[in-house]
Formats: structure tokens, C-alpha cells, sequence
């Protein structure tokens, strides 16, 4: 009885010794740490986002043109808010670089938009 009640307190202490370190390489999720990891944006799930969109268009075509229109705006509405703040190389500069007034305008184009690809799954009948 006493070694098994030594055991489980070694492996708390185990346990707690690792906490401190940190681990090099990957973290949870497999993102990498450290200095020139890439950095992930908002910016590609708009892309990601558009990327579907055109997958689904043809099928949402047929059933509701209208939200079509709508999102194809929203995309068009962010694209030019974007525009001010695309590098030359690709990409676009951190978010935390936008003005303030533009951050909150691009705010509420990104909630429209949101909005409008929410209501894709209903239109064609998908389940989540």
C-alpha cells in the first residue's frame, strides 16, 4: 500500500517538472512556433471562403440568384477595403496596421458577408 502511494505522488511530480518547458517546434494543433513561421491571417479564410463560393455557384444559381448577387457584393465590398493595404510582393499588410476607421468598416463588410455565406447551407439543403 505505502509504494503505491509513493509512485502516484512521483508521477505528479513527473508531471510537474514538464510544465516548465516549453517545447520546441510544433504546438497543439501542429502550428509552428518561433520567428519565420508563416503567419496565418484573416485574410485566407476570405479567400478560403470565396474559394467555395465559386464551387457552389452554379448550384446556387438555380435555386436563389438573389443571395448569389449579395455575396458576390460582399466579396467586392472587401476586396476594395483590402485594396489600400495589399503588398507588392502578395498578401496584405497585419491587421493591426489598418486605421481604425477602416478596421471598423471592414468590420462590418466581413459581418455582412458572413451573414450572407451563413445562409448558403439552408438555400441548398445541407446538413452540418
Amino acid at each position: 500500500m505505502e509504494g503505491e502511494g509513493q509512485e502516484r505522488v512521483d508521477g505528479r511530480a513527473d508531471r510537474r517538472a514538464g510544465r516548465g518547458r516549453r517545447r520546441q517546434g510544433r504546438r497543439p494543433g501542429g502550428r509552428l512556433r518561433g520567428p519565420g513561421r508563416p503567419r496565418f491571417t484573416g485574410w485566407h479564410r476570405v479567400d478560403g471562403s470565396r474559394k467555395l463560393f465559386e464551387l457552389l455557384t452554379p448550384a446556387l444559381q438555380t435555386k436563389d440568384a438573389a443571395l448569389v448577387g449579395g455575396v458576390e457584393a460582399g466579396f467586392a465590398a472587401v476586396d476594395k477595403s483590402l485594396a489600400a493595404y495589399a503588398r507588392p510582393g502578395g498578401g496584405f499588410a497585419s491587421y493591426t496596421a489598418l486605421a481604425a476607421a477602416d478596421r471598423t468598416q471592414l468590420q462590418a463588410e466581413l459581418a455582412g458577408l458572413s451573414e450572407q455565406l451563413a445562409r448558403i447551407p439552408g438555400v441548398l439543403g445541407l446538413k452540418g
